[in-house]
């Protein structure tokens, strides 16, 4: 993945494409010697600290030899480490770079938030402070087993509310057969893991990071929110819509904390 600045040596944007930097990479997913394509484009946001993230998965299903790829794909959540054009910085794609959030587990427990599988974390804060410590942010391995198709994203990823939400695809492993299966994931955009509160519900005390979304292969997440204003509820409204390979069309409801719609300002006009 290369990283584009429409900007000159001097930090000046430009709109002329002949006058912009030179395109330098900003990270790489073969680094791991692994199989991991990138067939669908990224999402960015800014984080509080005004840090900028780039989201994307790998994985592709383009023909026949797809359906039966046992590599295992990986989704990112990757800091932008430049802050000016001349910059050609290329985020580590290792462990000491990249925290893996994998295995981590969150549970809620009568409003008590508890982190396990992370060596000396339990706690959302001590969570937040291990991975800060990972310059270049963190990724989340997708399902794999030997012999059998991969879960893998090939379609791109939303941000919203501090949550980034996403689908997945399991080909069918009759490579005679079509379809397949698909899954709804929201991990916490600056840990990798479950949210801190539930997004698309919980597993008893665990926190859902991933929804089974049944047969067929899912499109992208489609995100719809009713402003509380509007909707006659205390809080915003907000639905996940997703197109299946299937015809079916399924709506997921999701809760974010961090983003709400609503009038900002206004202004009387005659």
């Amino acid at each position: 993945m290369y990283r584009m600045w429409t900007k000159d040596s001097s930090d000046v944007v430009q709109e002329n494409p002949n006058n912009w930097v030179n395109p330098s990479v900003f990270f790489d997913t073969t680094a791991t010697g692994m199989s991991q394509p990138l067939t669908s484009s990224a999402a960015a946001a800014f984080d509080e600290s005004h840090n900028l993230w780039v989201y994307f998965g790998t994985g592709k299903f383009m023909g026949t030899i797809d359906k039966s790829d046992s590599y295992q794909q990986t989704f990112y959540g990757i800091k932008e480490p430049c802050s000016v054009a001349t910059c050609t910085t290329t985020v580590p794609n290792n462990t000491t770079s990249l925290f893996n959030a994998t295995n981590v587990i969150i549970t809620q427990n009568s409003g008590t938030v508890t982190v396990s599988g992370v060596t000396g974390v339990s706690t959302w804060n001590q969570l937040l402070s291990n991975v800060g410590s990972y310059p270049g942010g963190w990724y989340y391995n997708l399902w794999t087993s030997s012999g059998s198709p991969s879960e893998r994203v090939i379609y791109r990823p939303v941000v919203y509310g501090g949550v980034v939400l996403f689908t997945t695809f399991i080909p069918s492993s009759d490579i005679c057969g079509y379809g397949g299966s698909s899954s709804l994931f929201a991990l916490n955009y600056l840990t990798g893991t479950a949210n801190n509160a539930p997004v698309i519900g919980t597993s008893g005390t665990e926190i859902r990071k991933k929804q089974d979304l049944g047969s067929g292969m899912a499109s992208g997440v489609a995100l719809h929110v009713v402003a509380a204003e509007t909707g006659g509820a205390s809080n915003d409204v907000e639905k996940a819509y997703i197109q299946m390979s299937t015809g079916v069309i399924v709506q997921a409801d999701i809760t974010t904390s961090l983003q709400k719609s609503g009038t900002t300002s206004w202004r009387e006009t005659k």
